[in-house]
């Protein structure tokens, strides 16, 4: 299996779980909705541009810096939502989008089907995937601070 391909399922539970609103069975309460955070399954390599594991390293690095800005970027937009149901609805997005993303990497990446460059594509893929989810956040965020002149900087 693929180290970087190995996001899986902590990555998907860990979104869920932030992401919804958990019923304690005690006290019969709602607890608030958070923003989910994108949580990767590995450990990263050191980066060096000779080796594939080097490689494999460099693009676990991007990444961790991609999703943290992402983080940022959907902890900023979840606080300008007016109500539970629009963050409820942020925060399914963010975990289908999730999903999606590791589909659609794992895909590419069969170009190098038991190969370690496969894990490189994975990672290279899936960077570029965050980076075009931020364009889109960022094109959320100016449709909700049209107009406002208090709205706080985009990450």
């Amino acid at each position: 299996m693929r180290r970087l391909g190995t996001l899986g399922l902590s990555l998907l539970t860990a979104a869920s779980l932030a992401a919804a609103g958990s019923v304690s069975a005690s006290a019969g309460t709602v607890a608030p909705l958070v923003p989910p955070i994108i949580h990767e399954d590995f450990t990263p390599l050191p980066c060096n541009q000779t080796t594939t594991l080097g490689l494999e390293g460099c693009a676990e690095h991007q990444l961790l810096r991609a999703d943290q800005r992402i983080d940022r970027e959907v902890r900023l937009l979840f606080g300008l939502l007016h109500d539970n149901a629009a963050r409820g609805r942020l925060s399914t997005a963010q975990r289908t989008w999730l999903a999606y993303r590791r589909a659609d990497c794992l895909s590419q990446s069969d170009i190098y089907e038991g190969g370690t460059q496969a894990a490189v594509e994975f990672g290279a893929c899936a960077v570029s995937a965050d980076l075009a989810r931020s364009a889109d956040l960022h094109g959320f965020y100016r449709g909700l601070v049209q107009g406002r002149h208090d709205a706080p900087a985009f990450p």
